[in-house]
């Protein structure tokens, strides 16, 4: 291609001057545009890592394991308390032992009463 050879194999010319930091136009496709816009973008203006800043306590991690009854959810909470070392709540149980206190102070509450008469 004649213009001083400039243009890539391949590429289309380009009537006026092409500066290299201009992408090639695509006509009649403004999401695959605005896509490859975003992706250009993305790569040659990446955001940078954070910065941790100094004398922060470590973060302290919770993960939550659900799934249907007898999915192996307790079991993969299980192992992975172990082989992390951490502590597993199961809601069930928070839930049966905040009903029996409940229970428990109903009936402390109700004998009182009973005794009072």
């Amino acid at each position: 291609a004649e213009g001083g050879g400039r243009e890539k194999a391949g590429e289309p010319e380009k009537e006026g001057t092409k500066t290299e930091e201009e992408p090639p136009r695509l006509k009649g496709n403004a999401l695959l545009g605005q896509a490859l816009r975003d992706i250009r973008r993305l790569i040659e203006d990446p955001v940078p890592p954070p910065v941790k800043p100094e004398g922060l306590p470590p973060v302290a991690y919770a993960f939550s394991v659900l799934g249907a009854p007898f999915a192996g959810s307790s079991r993969v909470s299980t192992r992975l308390a172990e082989e992390l070392s951490l502590e597993v709540i199961s809601v069930d149980a928070v839930v049966r032992d905040a009903v029996s206190e409940f229970e428990q102070a109903m009936t402390e509450h109700d004998e009182a009463v009973a005794a009072s008469k």
